[in-house]
Formats: C-alpha cells, sequence, structure tokens
C-alpha cells in the first residue's frame, strides 16, 4: 500500500537526518533496512525510494560520488522545527510512533487528543500521490450535522498547527478548504483524476488570508 511506502519513505530521511553530513554508504542502507524492516533491499530499489522522497517531500538525497556516500542536502532545513519540511515530517513521524505505541505499548502511551486532524493525513497524502477521489463525512465548526462530500484531494496546507485539505468537490463543483479534525471518516475511491495544469498551493494562497480563499470556505 501507499501508505506504507510513505512510512518507509520517513524512515529513510529520519535515518539520514542521523547519520548527519557523513551520509550512510549502500551497504550500510541495506543493512539497516533489513534490520528494520526485515526484507531485501536493492541499489534500484533504493533509487526509486530517493525519487519518491524527492517527488513528496522535496528532499534531496544526494551522493558524495568520491566517497560512494549517499546523504540528505541541506540537512540543516530538514532538521529545522521550525522549517515547513520539518513541520510535515514530524507529523507524519509522531502519528505513526502513537499508531505504533497503541499497538505495542497498550498501558504506555498517553496523548491527549489534539484536533489537529493527524489520524486522516496520512490517508489524503496517499490518494494525492495516486491521483484518487476521496469520500469524506465532513462536519462544519458550526454546526452538528455530517455531510458527504465527493473530493479531488489537491493540495494539504499546515496554518497554525492545524492542517487542512484544498480539494475540489464534485458536489458543490467549486475549490473548497475543509479541516482535517472535522473530517469524521475518509473512504479513497478508485477513480482517478486528473490534477489542474500549473496548479501551486502556495500561489493559491498568497493573496489570501490564513487558509481562507474567495469562494472556498468548508
Amino acid at each position: 500500500m501507499v501508505t506504507e511506502l510513505l512510512k518507509k519513505y520517513l524512515w529513510l530521511v529520519q535515518t539520514f537526518i542521523r547519520a548527519g553530513e557523513r551520509g550512510l554508504s549502500l551497504d550500510e542502507i541495506v543493512t539497516k533496512w533489513e534490520d528494520r524492516f526485515d526484507s531485501s533491499y536493492s541499489r534500484r530499489t533504493f533509487n526509486n525510494h530517493r525519487e519518491a522522497i524527492y517527488e513528496v517531500f522535496g528532499i534531496e538525497i544526494g551522493c558524495n560520488r568520491s566517497t560512494n556516500r549517499y546523504f540528505i542536502e541541506y540537512t540543516e532545513d530538514v532538521t529545522d522545527e521550525n522549517a515547513e519540511t520539518a513541520w510535515l515530517i514530524n507529523t507524519f513521524t509522531v502519528n505513526n510512533m502513537l499508531s505504533l505505541g497503541k499497538e505495542r505499548l497498550s498501558g504506555r502511551v498517553s496523548v491527549d487528543d489534539i484536533p489537529s486532524g493527524h489520524k486522516h493525513l496520512t490517508s489524503i497524502m496517499e490518494a494525492m500521490t495516486e491521483n484518487c477521489e476521496i469520500v469524506i463525512g465532513y462536519r462544519k465548526y458550526t454546526s452538528e450535522e455530517t455531510s458527504t462530500y465527493t473530493l479531488r484531494p489537491y493540495a494539504v496546507k499546515e496554518s497554525e498547527k492545524r492542517w487542512y485539505l484544498v480539494a475540489h468537490c464534485i458536489e458543490r463543483d467549486a475549490m473548497r478548504v475543509y479541516g482535517l479534525d472535522r473530517i469524521m471518516d475518509l473512504e479513497i475511491t478508485d477513480k482517478k483524476f486528473r490534477m489542474p495544469k500549473d496548479f501551486d498551493v502556495d500561489r493559491l494562497f498568497e493573496t489570501s488570508f490564513g487558509i481562507y480563499i474567495t469562494e472556498a470556505k468548508a
């Protein structure tokens, strides 16, 4: 599943961050992978993962050809707690660790329910990666009723430590913004969609305040 791949991408990123500027040789990467996932790891698969990590997170895993060691370029940006990339990675990592804690550390992990929508972030990223429509049950801040929407997930945006989904709503035939913490349930469908040409979420919000765009509130 794509969700499992995202978790593995995150593991690779965190592994390289811990390695620092010295980086890792391919043999070291393979050994760490096999210890963590109990499966073989080829150079071809690693290179495919490098490309995917750059596409999904914008993080480049470079290679020092003189030493044949791999490393994350601009590591200081990735580890900067104020950087947007770091916030994204940390959100995924915390979410994954909490899920692991519930499975393997029953009775040893206690976390307050912070309404940030982390639990749906991975599924939405999965749908975005595959350009699949999703169906959500959504409850507005001003209502107790849950409405069902079919969406084409274009982007996710973090604002004030909350996550929002920017999507084209099929029922309304318009762009809308949805707070992830107001999504009651979510299903990824098999129906594909085509992303609008030259879509850029930052450009979409460059003249807006916060997460609000004209005619795009939910």
